[in-house]
Formats: structure tokens, sequence, C-alpha cells
């Protein structure tokens, strides 16, 4: 049995098309927990599989960034149209419009921010091949890996506008050598850290622990599946989320999740909380949402 504590890591996407593929690809595989087989060319390979399969839910963590200029929006209402129906018509795509006096070159430019899904979903991976291009105008979508309780993940499941790829406890079989054939568990807010290793909080959680752990092995040595041995498992299991979304769904996250302007928040949840902002200090991203606090 191990006991550990949450964590947070920004997860940044490289610039182009092959740094889509591997924003996805990373994502896919936090749920089978699979990353020992990233390699330099498996990207590609593993989004193409992802589509094969149907699973597009992963597809929506490759960031898209297309750029636009008015020379493309011809006065044909067909053409106009299309782009309506590609791009203004969903909502979870983000869209700024610039004006010459903005942009201060010709015409005025249309900044979409999309994922890999939409595209694929509306047939228009192919804007990507003259369209793909960052700019400061682009409102960003931010990725983070988190480590945190199964029921702290119930709670951040609850944001919908967000994409989400999570460990599966159906098929991560923590008896395996994968996992150090021992469980992991999250310790609670609560806990006192200032202990010896292997002495944390209260004996009754540590008891309860232990005994999860032991009768998930046992119930896998009697021929039950992951899935199946799963059901034992308390909610302070540790579990890994990768989360991405708008810049302005993370103020809305973090207004709910670690200010509480709707009420108190859980305190591992704060916990968490704490370690995403430390990590956007960190990389300088997204500073002003706590500099306004």
């Amino acid at each position: 049995m191990k006991l550990i504590e949450s964590s947070a890591e920004f997860i940044s996407q490289e610039d182009g098309l092959q740094g889509i593929y591997k924003q996805i690809e990373r994502a896919g595989r936090i749920c089978y927990k699979s990353e020992d087989k990233i390699t330099d060319n498996s990207a590609k390979e593993f989004v193409d599989k992802m589509i094969s399969s149907g699973h597009l839910a992963m597809l929506e963590h490759g960031t898209v960034y297309l750029t636009f200029k008015d020379k493309w929006f011809p006065n044909d209402k067909n053409i106009f149209l299309a782009f309506r129906y590609k791009y203004e018509s969903q909502p979870y795509n983000h869209i700024v419009r610039q004006t010459k006096m903005m942009t201060g070159d010709d015409g005025h430019n249309v900044y979409v921010t999309s994922n890999y899904r939409i595209l694929f979903e509306h047939h228009c991976l192919e804007d990507m091949d003259e369209y793909l291009l960052k700019t400061f105008y682009h409102e960003r979508r931010y990725a983070f890996k988190l480590v945190t309780s199964i029921g702290i993940v119930r709670e951040l499941l609850r944001h919908r506008v967000f994409s989400f790829a999570n460990e599966s406890t159906r098929y991560c079989n923590y008896s395996k050598n994968k996992f150090d054939n021992e469980l992991t568990f999250i310790l609670p807010a609560w806990v006192d850290r200032n202990r010896e290793p292997n002495n944390y909080g209260d004996d009754t959680f540590l008891e309860i622990c232990s005994r999860a752990e032991f009768y998930y092995t046992d119930l896998i040595k009697q021929g039950y599946t992951a899935q199946q041995a799963r059901e034992v498992l308390p909610l302070c299991t540790k579990s890994e989320l990768i989360m991405t979304g708008f810049e302005s769904d993370w103020k809305h996250f973090f207004d709910l999740r670690l200010f509480g302007k709707t009420g108190k928040p859980h305190p591992d949840m704060v916990i968490l909380c704490e370690k995403i902002k430390n990590e956007c200090i960190k990389n300088n991203i997204m500073t002003n949402i706590f500099n306004e606090q």
C-alpha cells in the first residue's frame, strides 16, 4: 500500500499538427496507463486508432488554433454559411474577430480556437493544412495532469465544459508489476503530514485502505477481473486525470473550487487547486486569474 499527496502538472502542447497528435496520445494513454508505449512516431497511429475505434472524446485534447484572413470570406453566401456551420455554430469553439484597426494589417481577421474532434466530425481537417496558426488573439486552452482521489475526480467531472481523460479502474489491474503490485491512496487534507512514513492519520482510515488492498488483490487471485475487483476500492484511491479547457472555463472553475464563490469547497479540492495555481505561476499562464483576487 502506498500513500501519496495529490499533484498537478501543466501539459504544454507543442506547435503544429504533430503537437496536436502528441497531446491527444498523452491524454488517451492516461486511461489505460500505457504511457510506456509512447515513441517519437506513435502519436499519429494512436490518433488513427482512436478514430477507427470510435473513442472520439480523446481527440478533444488536441487544441487547434486557426487563423482566417478577411480574403477567406468572399462575397459568397454558401461559403459564409459553411463557416458558420463548421465553427460559429459549435458551442465548444471560441471565435475572436479583429478589425483592421486592432490587427494593424489588411482586413478583418477571424481567430478560431477549436479541437481536433470538432474538425474531424465536421469534415474540415483540411483547414489545418492552410490555416493552422496560433496568434496572440486566440483564446488559449490549457491542459493539466492531475493526480488525486476518485472522490475528487467525481467533482471535477461535473465541470462538463472541459475535456477529460481518466485512468480506468476497469482496465488497470493494480495487482500487476506495472503498478508495483500495490494500491495507491491519496492522503486526505485532515491527515497529519508531519508524522513518520507509513504512520499517517487515523488508524481506522489506514486499516480500511489496507483491507481494501488485501481484498482487491485476493479477488484478482480468485479470478475476478479488474472491473469486478474494483468494487471494493474506496473513494481515496488514487486516480489520474487529464483536464483540458479554455482559460475562461478555468477561471470559472477556480471561482468555484478554489475561491469558493458559491460555497465552501472540499478541502482536498482546495489543495489540488493550489497545486494547479502553482503550475500556472511557474509556467506564466492564467496568472491574471489569481492577480484579480
